[in-house]
């Protein structure tokens, strides 16, 4: 769930107003959220339920939780997917979501937080699509 609407473009996710994900949130719909780049983001309690089932879940979350995920849903894999800055600019720039200011500050806070640990696999996605899932396909099945 995000808190920008579905026709903004970018990932396949549930909109929710402010009050909306405030109300969620309050609830307790979600097992993670976060706020970044002036947006809120939850990951569904759903998620949760499959975990339980035994089921692998795969999200798209924020590096800024990932100390919070490790500890409450345990064992966790993190698939960092990074790229060089200057790729990642021109890829913001390209998708024409956000201002240069804005840019710049989600460039800032991309290199604040150090993601290590024995359960990080780093991707490199500076190449094409296919050779970005092909590499995250494989480290799935490490």
């Amino acid at each position: 769930v995000i808190t920008r609407i579905k026709k903004a473009g970018g990932e396949n996710h549930v909109d929710a107003s402010d009050e909306e994900f405030a109300n969620l949130t309050a609830q307790g719909a979600f097992m993670l959220h976060w706020h970044a780049h002036g947006l809120s983001y939850g990951i569904q309690q759903t998620a949760l339920h499959a975990l339980e089932r035994g089921q692998h879940v795969i999200a798209n979350a924020s590096r800024s939780i990932l100390d919070q995920a490790r500890t409450q849903y345990a064992p966790t894999r993190v698939l960092l997917v990074t790229v060089s800055e200057p790729v990642l600019r021109q890829r913001l720039l390209t998708r024409g979501r956000e201002q240069a200011a804005d840019i710049e500050q989600r460039l800032a806070r991309a290199s604040a937080f150090a993601v290590s640990g024995p359960e990080v696999v780093t991707i490199l996605n500076e190449g094409s699509i296919e050779d970005g899932t092909t590499a995250f396909l494989a480290a799935l099945r490490i």
